[in-house]
């Protein structure tokens, strides 16, 4: 069970949809991870259905909050968050792929075997 965001009724930002202006109600925040002071956020909301994540940090000049609107519901994000770092033999692989011969479908090749065996 994904625990629900404790601190709704301390902030004042982002209680309403980015999108349609609905107002969020407590419940619909779901805390995601977060350590002490920095928060990651779900809310999904009920009338356009439309999901933002939320990155909010409380400090002593004040509160910072990254938004991001998105498609993702809260149960893709945890499987998101829970894959492997992006490596630097990836992003090597990847370069030499789109220098050598541009063939796209090598990469995806090459990405569906080392998944494979994991």
């Amino acid at each position: 069970m994904i625990p629900e965001f404790p601190f709704f009724d301390e902030i004042k930002i982002m209680q309403q949809c980015p999108i349609c202006d609905a107002k969020f109600a407590r419940g619909m925040f779901t805390l995601l991870g977060g350590k002490t002071n920095n928060y990651f956020l779900h809310v999904q909301c009920s009338s356009c259905l439309q999901s933002v994540l939320i990155l909010i940090g409380f400090a002593d000049h004040g509160t910072s909050v990254i938004a991001l609107v998105t498609d993702l519901d809260k149960n893709e994000v945890v499987r998101m968050c829970k894959k492997n770092n992006i490596s630097q033999n990836d992003v090597l692989d990847f370069t030499n792929i789109m220098k050598n011969n541009n063939k796209f479908t090598q990469l995806f090749d090459i990405i569906y075997e080392k998944n494979k065996h994991k």
